[in-house]
């Protein structure tokens, strides 16, 4: 092969890459949804045992409004797909982060942890696609006593769908409930400051007896 004709294989090559880190950079930058969705935690109490069970349950639809196109999408068989919930005990000075599996027993009732550990008192679980929903259904099994702070945090912003390699989402989640026992945090007032956007994503409750 002449040194003419290796030119023009290197140019089409370079070319050939450009063209696909263009067409990945198009992809990434134009083909994001935004979804909304609510989780419920019952029993609504704010105390509750070491014989009882916390259970954290959503339902979310696999076809759902888009904040971004305004429009319903069909954003179902994602891959990646996963939550974080944060699980702290409050302290008189800051909400500490510790080894959930050590203070509480969790349930996989539908869906899982993902992976089966903690990492701060970060929690990760995928939820199931069953019937036209994402769902999970997890339980909490306190082991001691004491004031206790959960927050949700949004979906992984890379879930893609798996039928469309463009198609990338984030879901904010919020929790449903509507008294998420914020005056157990008013202890830290002054001395642990919340950002206003996480105040819905908070759910506090106490163990007792």
């Amino acid at each position: 092969m002449d040194s003419n004709s290796k030119t023009i294989i290197l140019i089409l090559s370079l070319m050939s890459l450009l063209s696909c880190k263009d067409k990945e950079e198009e992809c990434l930058s134009s083909a994001s949804y935004i979804f909304k969705e609510n989780v419920n935690f019952y029993p609504d109490v704010e105390v509750i045992s070491l014989t009882d069970t916390l259970w954290m349950e959503a339902n979310i639809p696999t076809t759902n409004f888009d904040t971004i196109s305004k429009k319903m999408v069909d954003f179902s068989s994602a891959s990646n797909f996963s939550f974080v919930l944060s699980m702290y005990k409050l302290t008189e000075t800051e909400p500490v982060g510790y080894d959930t599996d050590l203070h509480f027993k969790i349930i996989e009732r539908v869906g899982k942890l993902d992976p089966p550990r903690v990492e701060n008192g970060h929690k990760e679980f995928l939820p199931i696609e069953e019937n036209g929903y994402y769902k999970y259904k997890i339980g909490f099994v306190p082991k001691i006593k004491g004031t206790f702070q959960f927050i949700l945090h949004d979906s992984r912003s890379n879930s893609v769908r798996k039928n469309g390699a463009c198609n990338y989402a984030t879901y904010l989640l919020n929790i449903k409930n509507k008294n998420g026992r914020l005056e157990l945090l008013e202890p830290l007032k002054g001395k642990y400051t919340y950002a206003d956007e996480y105040l819905p994503k908070i759910y506090c409750f106490k163990v007792g007896w």
